[in-house]
């Protein structure tokens, strides 16, 4: 279950009023009034979602963020997802379908205002290995970008700069670890070859 830091009644001046942590770190609050109601507080966002274990697992789902959703909203949809769950339904299979045909640019989107920092990756290099590397690709379907994609990708940065393509390898891996692990997407992550050089191609 998600750590807190405090638990407080979720509110528009309560919410605003709560410290921004510093860079590559969250805070996270419950709220007082709905069970399972939880705020994760990073340097660029502020998100509501619903967590629970259930028979065993854990349930997470992403509500939406402060201030496109506002307290109440987020209330009526965390009770709106456990009454789902006591009916049986699984709310994270609906959120996997929803995000079946999330292209690149979608997911790196979400991944930049959630996971980007924090995660050992450069930060000053982030939006440059992006609109270099792969802002081609924003309009592919993530199920799209297949091994052979990524693998040609890397091999042709390594002929002339490998430690950069490293970069831009974890880089990838990253982005399609959060839409796997964060948004449920059904995905194998195309990044995940071993390093390779040009003389082993």
């Amino acid at each position: 279950m998600s750590k807190k830091d405090s638990t407080i009644i979720f509110g528009k001046k309560v919410i605003e009023s709560l410290p921004t942590p510093e860079q590559g770190k969250r805070k996270v609050y419950s709220d007082k009034r709905t069970s399972h109601l939880f705020l994760r507080v990073t340097p660029s966002a502020r998100t509501f979602y619903w967590q629970k274990r259930i028979r065993g697992a854990q349930k997470t789902i992403t509500i939406g963020k402060f201030p496109s959703i506002n307290a109440e909203q987020a209330r009526d949809k965390a009770d709106w997802i456990a009454a789902q769950y006591v009916q049986d339904i699984d709310v994270q299979a609906g959120v996997r379908q929803s995000h079946s045909g999330m292209t690149l640019g979608e997911l790196w989107a979400d991944f930049r205002s959630n996971r980007a920092r924090g995660k050992g990756l450069i930060s000053e290099s982030l939006e440059y290995i992006w609109n270099r590397h792969f802002k081609h690709w924003k309009d592919k379907p993530v199920a799209d970008i297949s091994f052979d994609m990524a693998r040609k990708l890397i091999l042709a940065i390594r002929k002339t700069a490998p430690i950069h393509a490293n970069r831009v390898q974890r880089c990838g891996k990253a982005i399609m670890n959060h839409g796997s692990k964060e948004l449920r997407l059904k995905i194998e992550n195309p990044f995940t070859f071993a390093q390779v050089s040009e003389r082993g191609r």
